[in-house]
């Protein structure tokens, strides 16, 4: 097969800025679907359980 390359270092030139990177981020958000927003959201609560951060939900609850 191929060899892998490893990839490139970053630099100040490929990294950006603080406000490039906030743009970029807001951007890709705002242009993400509700299925992709849905799937993030889940995506976050299941990490969210998994790390203690949110207390186990309880099936009376539901």
């Amino acid at each position: 097969m191929g060899e892998q390359s490893e990839p490139p270092t970053p630099t100040q030139e490929t990294m950006g800025t603080f406000k490039e990177a906030a743009r970029s981020h807001i951007k890709q958000s705002s242009s993400a679907t509700p299925a992709q927003r849905l799937a993030w959201l889940e995506e976050a609560l299941e990490l969210a359980y998994q790390a203690g951060a949110l207390p186990l939900r309880n099936s009376k609850e539901l």
